[in-house]
Parts: structure tokens; sequence; C-alpha cells
């Protein structure tokens, strides 16, 4: 599996090769702790994955670069 880290404290990519629902479970979203939270289940849970560069992420639409159309 992948996972992409934003630099809001949460990611904006998360590829995996089989559905992980435990993953998406009990998280305070929109939080700085989403990442933090994700990665420690991924370690419960044994999972190997890769971590990609630390982007911006787009949650809401103040979040859109200026000039968006």
């Amino acid at each position: 599996m992948v996972i992409g880290p934003a630099h809001d404290g949460g990611y904006y990519l998360l590829g995996l090769t089989e559905a992980r629902p435990f993953l998406f479970e009990n998280k305070p979203w929109s939080t700085n702790q989403v990442l933090p939270l994700t990665l420690a289940d991924l370690q419960v849970h044994q999972l190997v994955w890769a971590e990609l560069p630390t982007l911006r992420d787009i949650d809401e639409a103040k979040d859109l670069p200026p000039n968006w159309p």
C-alpha cells in the first residue's frame, strides 16, 4: 500500500490492494491527527506501506489554488 501525507496532518492519497475498512474508522476527519492515527493502525495490523512526498491536499473550496476555474 501507499500513503501520500498532506501538509495539514492528513493524507491526499491512500492506495490499497484490498479493502481495509479499519483505516477509515474512528478518525477525527479534517484534523491533523488523521495521518498519525492511520499510520498507527498500519503498524498495529503489521502492514507494509510506502510514503509519497508530502503535498497539499484539497479539503474545502478555500484550499483550491487562486484563479481555479
